[in-house]
């Protein structure tokens, strides 16, 4: 009867496969990481996206529902109140990265936010005068959001329907 060696596997080749399963394995783990990376740059990004088309489509509709021109309370960059044509008193004010609606925070994470106003020609207003009638026909909205190192700006302007 005849008898076989038993062979195994030479050093030379146990360290070429070891070698080629190690770059398998980091091809692998680099690309996990990047599709990590990925799906959390889009998640992230899709909320701040989220929060910001929310907060204008907010900010535009109740600000298109000013009463009339004596009905604007304050009117500065960081605050705007005004009484809708329902007669409820809308108060908006941003502090410290937060912007509230009547006390009531709508969202966080603002890195800036600023109202801006303009006349009937388009002309910006340092000082908008309020009373006894006020000269504001357009309201400016510019602000950057951040969320896990995911930055959104946004900007429009709204005119105010029933202030003439």
């Amino acid at each position: 009867m005849v008898r076989k060696k038993n062979r195994g596997f030479t050093l030379i080749e146990a360290i070429i496969v070891v070698t080629i399963l190690g770059i398998i394995a980091g091809v692998g783990v680099y690309s996990l990481v990047n599709f990590y990376n990925l799906w959390t740059f889009s998640t992230y990004g899709m909320n701040v996206l989220w929060s910001s088309r929310y907060l204008m489509r907010d900010l535009t509709t109740n600000l298109r529902q000013v009463r009339d021109g004596s009905s604007i309370g304050i009117a500065t960059p960081t605050g705007f109140s005004f009484t809708d044509v329902n007669g409820n008193i809308i108060n908006y004010n941003y502090s410290n990265g937060i912007l509230q609606k009547n006390n009531t925070q709508i969202t966080s994470g603002f890195t800036s936010f600023a109202f801006t106003y303009y006349d009937a020609y388009n002309n910006l207003l340092t000082a908008p005068v309020l009373s006894p009638s006020t000269n504001i026909r357009y309201v400016g909205i510019a602000f950057t959001l951040i969320s896990a190192n995911q930055a959104f700006s946004a900007q429009t302007k709204v005119k105010l329907r029933n202030v003439t």
